[in-house]
């Protein structure tokens, strides 16, 4: 990697500096042609946004750091839950050529800070006051030891349940809203010849709706002490072994022909009504969205069955890799500081499904299932991170959860016992330090 060389960083500057600084992020991320600036730097930025939704996210970013005076180069990795992405981050670290920007969710973040990878972004936090903008629980997410270290977009609810409103209509069915309700939904649609769930194979869509069921059967306190905590003892209890039946009971309703395939080739299944519904975090609304389908028409959106009143969230940030020149450094302070602009903050969550991290956006803006997720996730208890979705955990656990759980899906005379015992064993065998 280059040196800091040149001018000093922003963080290092004494301050009547930073006030400066402060004053000329706040012009430059102002909305309106009459602003845009002539770009002075190009960044890269590796993310996994890549469905139509999320591409049409990511050019609201673009737009809006063009007016800032930044160019975007799109470095963007297919794959789902950002496997392959972070995989190539590491690869360009390890060879000395970071991205200048890189999605990075969750608690992966301390790992890059604590290894000293990541820019310190106080200056832009201060100067738009994200501490008193934010809700506490993402404020505290985007920090390291005290210090704005990732940049905040929005906030996805992972406990979602899409579904077809005009197939649910034709056979006289209501959104289901338990467990009981789910099961009776779903063997009525398949009698009517109707894939009742549509899903994927792939490990990382398995896993999580096995989260969902989680939360479903034990509330967000237990959901907590599996995922959060990590107690080996609540993996025993019958709240998660219960939940691994549930999942394989759901298996009898995904049709015959159950594969690996993108998460939004499933969502494209519900939107033209080959399957009724999806268990998925709200981007696949973002996607039906896309597909040109309307919330309260064709599609309906609520708290998967069970949930109602318990968010599970998964939040999109990007981190600023350090080792760039002064220019490159100026780049990445405005590209942070047009992320949480409310022109920004709204139309992100409109292309993305999501509700956006500010807290002053007003709920009139939102859809309604974007309400009712805001509303869900300033309950309380206070809302329950997804592990599948590295809000909750290490990496290494977060694997060993998503190997034992899809090996338990695919494997058809595997016991939900001997597989809590398996994790239990390897919880316990785990070093769960960041």
């Amino acid at each position: 990697m280059q040196g800091n060389r040149g001018a000093p960083a922003p963080e290092s500057l004494p301050r009547w500096g930073r006030l400066a600084l402060g004053i000329a992020l706040s012009i430059a991320c102002v909305s309106g042609s009459a602003l845009a600036q002539r770009p002075t730097a190009t960044l890269d930025v590796l993310h996994w946004w890549t469905s139509a939704s999320e591409q049409r996210a990511f050019e609201v970013l673009r737009e809006a750091a063009g007016d800032a005076g930044v160019r975007l180069r799109d470095a963007s990795i297919p794959g789902g839950a950002g496997t392959g992405a972070l995989k190539v981050l590491r690869a360009r670290v390890l060879r000395g050529e970071p991205p200048s920007v890189a999605q990075i969710n969750g608690a992966s973040m301390a790992a890059w800070a604590r290894l000293g990878f990541l820019r310190n972004l106080d200056v832009v936090a201060q100067a738009q006051d994200w501490q008193g903008t934010l809700p506490p629980v993402i404020d505290e997410l985007v920090r390291h030891e005290g210090r704005y270290v990732a940049a905040p977009f929005a906030v996805h609810r992972v406990n979602t349940l899409l579904y077809n409103r005009r197939v649910f209509a034709r056979l006289g069915l209501d959104a289901p809203t338990d467990w009981e309700s789910l099961v009776a939904t779903a063997q009525a649609l398949k009698a009517a010849g109707v894939t009742p769930i549509a899903q994927s194979a792939q490990p990382w869509q398995v896993a999580t709706l096995l989260e969902v069921l989680v939360l479903a059967r034990g509330g967000t306190a237990f959901y907590r002490r599996v995922f959060v905590d990590l107690d080996a003892r609540a993996l025993r209890q019958p709240a998660f072994t219960d939940s691994l039946r549930r999942l394989r009971r759901l298996r009898a309703f995904m049709g015959p022909e159950l594969r690996e395939r993108p998460w939004q080739s499933v969502t494209a299944d519900v939107a033209e009504g080959r399957a009724a519904m999806q268990i998925m975090g709200d981007w696949a609304k973002g996607e039906l969205l896309a597909m040109g389908k309307h919330l309260g028409e064709d599609f309906g959106c609520r708290a998967a069955p069970g949930t109602d009143g318990a968010h599970l969230y998964s939040i999109d940030t990007m981190a600023f890799f350090k080792g760039l020149e002064p220019t490159g450094r100026n780049a990445q302070s405005r590209l942070a500081g047009v992320v949480l602009t409310p022109r920004v903050q709204r139309a992100f969550s409109r292309a993305k499904g999501t509700f956006p991290a500010r807290r002053d956006i007003a709920d009139e803006v939102l859809d309604a299932c974007a309400r009712g997720s805001r509303r869900a996730f300033h309950r309380e208890p206070a809302p329950a991170p997804s592990l599948v979705h590295r809000m909750a955990t290490t990496e290494t656990v977060r694997n060993v959860f998503i190997s034992e759980v899809h090996r338990f899906f695919t494997a058809g005379e595997a016991d939900a016992d001997a597989t809590a015992r398996r994790l239990a064993a390897a919880l316990e065998a785990i070093d769960h330090d960041p």
